[in-house]
């Protein structure tokens, strides 16, 4: 309920900054911007499809009335990922329409600001997409591939390209260049570069954190036959 509360919450002040950002006080706007990057943060985990959906619901409304503004696609990508990877066990319909959201925002985000942050994101699109086994699962998988490169070269020390890089790894058949021992190179290098990462920019979504890592380090373990290394 509480969750909901600060959501309802969020609303008024994002249609507060609607109002202000249209008379152009780019502070008020800044303000949604940060709220809703706060709250994504804070459900990150969370597999409550209601709140996700609600998430996004201000995130399009930011880029309805922000449309120049990469952090509200780059926030919408973000979500609409969460809200494929929440679905897609039982409804991979639903989530396929959610990862192809996901890729418009991603691209609107990565045109208009081509950084690490909306590179490794548009990376991890374009591998959600091809996790779901489609005709184009070797299209996505080779651009996947291709853009986690261009964002390792953007940014070698964060713990995001390393993260997504050794999840594609894992999950890509050894046929296809697949290996569990570079997965676990990648994975382990983004944990220790993790330990005292911090972003530039107080409006990018903090991922890539430890819990996260260490489950998929877990993942990988199971994949090896060694469940009981799984940390």
């Amino acid at each position: 309920m509480r969750h909901h509360l600060k959501i309802v919450s969020l609303w008024l002040a994002l249609l507060a900054s609607i109002a202000f950002a249209k008379e152009e006080t780019p502070p008020r706007a800044q303000e949604a911007l940060l709220q809703l990057k706060q709250q994504i943060e804070a459900h990150y985990f969370s597999y409550d499809e209601g709140v996700h959906r609600q998430l996004l619901g201000l995130a399009n409304g930011l880029v309805r009335h922000n449309p120049e503004a990469w952090h509200a696609h780059y926030y919408a990508a973000l979500i609409n990922i969460q809200l494929g990877n929440i679905v897609r066990a039982d409804r991979k319909a639903e989530a396929y329409r959610y990862y192809q959201n996901a890729l418009r925002h991603a691209q609107s985000a990565h045109e208009m600001a081509r950084n690490a942050e909306t590179t490794v994101v548009l990376a991890a699109t374009y591998g959600k997409l091809a996790s779901l086994r489609t005709l184009k699962m070797f299209y996505f998988g080779a651009k996947s591939k291709n853009t986690m490169i261009e964002a390792l070269k953007m940014n070698d020390r964060s713990p995001k390209s390393h993260l997504i890089i050794g999840v594609h790894t894992m999950w890509t058949p050894t046929v296809f260049g697949g290996s569990n021992d570079t997965a676990r190179k990648f994975l382990e290098k983004a944990l220790a570069l993790g330990s005292d990462w911090s972003e530039n920019d107080p409006l990018v979504v903090r991922w890539a954190t430890s819990p996260e890592i260490l489950a998929h380090l877990a993942q990988l373990e199971i994949f090896c036959g060694a469940p009981e290394r799984a940390r």
